[in-house]
């Protein structure tokens, strides 16, 4: 079991991640991020990857190879964007990714 500062920071760490995504509103998904070749759907759709694999780690479970390049990955998929920012908060919130 890891250590309870170790916990801590990365429960610190989803919360920043999430409000990242929070705080990036839908009709702005289209728009480029600082590396050009990433739009802000793509940096969300990045982070729900990252957040699934954290939990496969987490868990000791083989990631599925897919996710590298699902767009969007199976977390986000049938969900409308407008949508994804509360998936991602409810999911992470509750330990579900």
């Amino acid at each position: 079991m890891l250590p309870a500062t170790t916990v801590e920071h990365l429960a610190q760490s989803i919360d920043l991640v999430v409000d990242a995504v929070r705080g990036a509103p839908v009709d702005q998904y289209h728009n480029p991020t600082p590396c050009s070749a990433w739009t802000v759907k793509d940096l969300v759709n990045h982070i729900a990857m990252m957040l699934l694999m954290t939990r496969d780690a987490g868990t000791r479970t083989a990631s599925d190879p897919g996710l590298l390049i699902a767009n969007p990955v199976p977390l986000l998929a049938g969900w409308p964007e407008s949508e994804w920012a509360l998936l991602l908060a409810g999911r992470a919130g509750n330990g579900l990714f």
